[in-house]
């Protein structure tokens, strides 16, 4: 729970998550998130939301994903999300490919509607430094 400074209202978000294992060899968690109160993501006009993410790994590959879908008292509707596919070719470098899609309805559509898929090569730099 959180209460913003100066203000009445109170966000509430919990999350809960369990190991699996969906293929032989291939192992995870998958998550359930429930969040409610005025604002709560980036102070937009959603009250309400849920979402399911997942990680998986087997070697050196790696699945990762998320699905949300945020409403508000209006009518105002958010829905995003993503997926990322990547294999570590050594300790520093994974080439990865994700896509991105968010789709935006009611009465302010700040948003909009979205889609990206993005190819690319990650650069472990430093432990604390990635490209």
């Amino acid at each position: 729970l959180q209460r913003r400074a100066g203000s009445a209202r109170t966000l509430a978000y919990a999350r809960v998550a369990t190991p699996v294992a969906p293929l032989p060899g291939w192992r995870g968690d998958l998550g359930l998130s429930l969040a409610r109160g005025s604002g709560f993501s980036y102070g937009g006009p959603h009250d309400r939301g849920v979402a399911v993410d997942a990680a998986l790994s087997r070697g050196a590959w790696s699945l990762r994903g998320e699905a949300d879908s945020f409403s508000g008292p209006d009518g105002a509707r958010f829905r995003f999300a993503t997926a990322t596919l990547s294999h570590a070719l050594t300790p520093t470098l994974s080439p990865f490919a994700t896509g991105y899609r968010w789709r935006e309805s009611g009465p302010v559509e700040s948003l909009g509607s979205f889609r990206s898929a993005i190819v690319g090569l990650s650069w472990q730099a430093t432990p604390v430094v990635g490209v």
